[in-house]
This record gives structure tokens, sequence and C-alpha cells, in this order.
């Protein structure tokens, strides 16, 4: 499998299931000591609260 048919994959996801995924990647840097794993715990879970929005209230579930 070549590097575009990999990004074609990972495009093809519904916003639903990466909001899951970026969601439970937060939760494992929550998990990891230091103050700066914390701290880059803030932008996935930010990134998946909009993922997560646009597939539910917007109906973007595709």
């Amino acid at each position: 499998m070549n590097l575009r048919e990999f990004f074609w994959k990972l495009q093809r996801i519904s916003p639903l299931a990466w909001g899951i995924i970026l969601i439970l990647l937060a939760l494992l840097l929550v998990k990891v000591d230091g103050d700066f794993a914390k701290k880059l715990a803030i932008l996935p879970t930010v990134i998946a609260i909009f993922l997560l929005y646009q597939a539910i209230f917007r109906g973007k579930m595709y």
C-alpha cells in the first residue's frame, strides 16, 4: 500500500470516528506523567469537540 492510498483511506473515516479517536488520544496523554503532556492533550480535545459537533449536530455523519 503506497502513501497516497493510506491518506485516502484516512480521509474516508467519518468525523464521528475521528472525534472519538482524538478523545481517546487526549485521555492517554492525560494519563502520562508530566505537565507538558497534559497541556498537549488540549489540542486533540478541542479538535475532537469540533468534529463531534459537526458529526452530531450538523448531520455530517458519513
